[in-house]
């Protein structure tokens, strides 16, 4: 039997205030949950350092304390992506700073950040305190930003304990309150986390109706760091709706947005999600190769929880490629990191996880025993989906090979009640319940029978070819108004394309044309000012050749008295202006060809200049 890991599959929240959070998504085993992460651009190490080196400058300059604690509150953000506990300590001695002299929005800041943090810690007691005093000390006015921030962090914290009603319903506040303040920024973010509650509730449509908004959002701001969260959720969405090609493209672009912009969480939770496309599709080279990344760059940035869940994925991998000693490791390591997190889901895929290897090296005994305290883990839980189901079903196999049928019994009914749940179809569900009573009631009397038990198999493998053949005429039906559907949506994306073709070769004639009329439009601006430049140099022509033309009588007539010392001075004087009106004629021919050239048209290529010739053109 093939058994897939139930994949870790991360969703991130990203909202105002500078916070996010991502769920985390099993996929064989399917449940949700939620980490939160400051929303801040991680920078390398060096740069990180850096900036907090000048912080730490300026902190120690601050004219004001409250310049100071607005510094502190930067320094908290950045401290968080190295250290979440140095964060929390600092953020504590910054609150009590801020108490004593009475800032307002100093100590509203610096709650949110305490609320981040305890909700990533999984504290979300200590984080329901702050959200319950910030609830009665922020100020009255219900469409302040600062409601809508105390609204999208209690969204938050709800959604990180998969409560997904509760949850949408406050994010729907901090939007109402967003949309009345044309808050874009918030819009984004709190879109993006809205989606996610939908998402989890099998609402796929409403999720990417949020989401879509939020990457449009992102796009229109230029907002990189936005685009990639959503894309990271939006990947998910097609993900669950089983759109691998569109899951995979919208992980690949939020990870190339995401290490463009040093983000190194979104690049995390864009590779360990990938990781669980590939695991779907029982691709386990590629996806433990992701996975590990996922490790990786988890174990760097200190969250546990994911690189838990990362590991787990791995172990499945290679046990599904036969390395079950190398799984086996992962799967330990997997479990104690998620012992440390606190976090039940990361728990409960830890143990299921070293389930699967056991069971897939049909060591059912040991398998039980691990899928039971993954079990144990979600006693608190209320996102029971499909994927869990499947763990159930796995156990139930596990008993049956051991032929403890009554467990076994149990074991299924928990899967198929999870199943009908998703599905909601309870017609099936009672008739699904009856046949499998009566399936195992059946088998359980045949371990005492072998040959009643060998007919039971024959009629078995009868109903089972009859049900392959059925569904294999269903799947080449189906696949027949797929190729007729591909087919339609082909020609009508041929046809949009030589329409978008034709439009493009019109837009560009179109824009060579305004470029010339442009041209001409300024040499209109400029011919007057060009007629005066021109009109200059030729009154000096003018001025010149009258007065030489007096110069060449006055010539003669010393020439005819004989004085041919002053005519050989009026000569010289002569040949100074003819000088000059070669110059000034110069000075009109420079002009007329420079305009020549303005109006000429020309292809808008780049050409190497003279830079002091130029300047001296229009200086002039």
């Amino acid at each position: 039997m093939k058994f897939l890991l139930g994949a870790k599959r991360l969703m991130i929240l990203h909202f105002i205030k500078l916070n996010l959070t991502l769920e985390s998504k099993m996929t064989a085993i399917r449940t949700t949950i939620f980490i939160f992460f400051s929303l801040l651009i991680i920078t390398p190490a060096d740069a990180q350092t850096k900036k907090i080196d000048s912080l730490n400058k300026l902190i120690g300059i601050a004219k004001t304390d409250t310049a100071r604690i607005n510094l502190l509150v930067k320094k908290i953000r950045l401290t968080r992506n190295e250290n979440i506990d140095s964060s929390i300590a600092l953020n504590k001695k910054a609150l009590q700073e801020a108490q004593r002299i009475n800032y307002y929005q100093g100590e509203v800041n610096l709650r949110n950040n305490l609320i981040t943090s305890y909700c990533f810690k999984g504290d979300y007691k200590t984080a329901a305190e702050n959200l319950k005093f910030l609830e009665t000390f922020v100020k009255s006015s219900k469409d302040s930003a600062d409601f809508a921030d105390l609204y999208s962090n209690y969204g938050m914290m709800y959604g990180m304990q998969a409560k997904y009603d509760t949850s949408i319903q406050f994010y729907e506040k901090a939007i109402g309150i967003s949309e009345r303040n044309n808050n874009k920024i918030s819009l984004s973010s709190n879109y993006s986390n809205v989606a996610i509650g939908f998402q989890q509730m099998s609402n796929f449509g409403q999720a990417l109706f949020y989401q879509q908004k939020s990457l449009k959002l992102g796009e229109d701001n230029k907002d990189e760091t936005a685009q990639a969260y959503t894309l990271v959720n939006m990947g998910i969405t097609y993900d669950l709706l089983r759109d691998s090609l569109r899951a995979e493209r919208a992980y690949r672009r939020s990870i190339v947005l995401a290490e463009k912009n040093n983000l190194k969480n979104v690049e995390l939770y864009a590779y360990t999600n990938l990781s669980s496309l590939y695991i779907n599709k029982s691709n386990w080279k590629d996806g433990y190769e992701v996975a590990m990344k996922a490790a990786d760059l988890a174990e760097k940035t200190g969250d546990q929880g994911t690189q838990a869940a990362s590991l787990a994925k791995a172990a499945v991998c290679l046990a599904n490629q036969n390395n079950f000693s190398s799984a086996t490791d992962l799967a330990k390591r997997a479990i104690v990191l998620a012992d440390s997190s606190a976090q039940p889901l990361n728990i409960y895929q830890g143990y299921s996880s070293m389930g699967n290897i056991l069971m897939l090296q049909k060591k059912y005994p040991e398998a039980i025993a691990f899928y039971e305290k993954s079990f144990d883990s979600l006693d608190a839980s209320t996102s029971y989906e499909t994927d869990i189901g499947n763990s159930y079903k796995a156990l139930s196999e596990c008993y049956q090979k051991i032929g403890n049928f009554d467990k076994a019994l149990a074991a299924y009914k928990k899967y198929a009640t999870i199943e009908d749940s998703v599905r909601s179809k309870d017609n099936i569900k009672r008739s699904t319940e009856l046949n499998m009573n009566y399936d195992f009631e059946k088998k359980k009397a045949l371990t005492d029978a072998l040959q009643a038990k060998t007919n039971a198999e024959a009629r078995s493998k009868q109903l089972l070819l009859l049900g392959g053949l059925l569904l294999a005429v269903l799947l080449a039906i189906g696949a027949w108004f797929a190729f007729r559907n591909k087919q339609k949506a082909n020609r009508i994306l041929e046809s949009q394309k030589a329409e978008i073709q034709s439009t493009m070769t019109e837009l560009r004639k179109a824009q060579s044309q305004l470029i010339q009329a442009e041209k001409m439009a300024s040499l209109g601006e400029l011919t007057a000012g060009i007629a005066h430049e021109i009109q200059n140099p030729l009154n000096f022509v003018k001025n010149f050749s009258e007065v030489s033309k007096e110069l060449v009588d006055d010539m003669e007539e010393e020439l005819r008295a004989g004085n041919k010392q002053n005519a050989i001075m009026i000569a010289d004087s002569v040949k100074q202006n003819l000088e000059k009106i070669t110059h000034h004629s110069l000075r009109a021919d420079s002009i007329v060809k420079g305009m020549l050239l303005h109006s000429r048209s020309s292809a808008g290529q780049k050409m190497q200049t003279d830079i002091n010739a130029l300047a001296d053109e229009y200086l002039r």
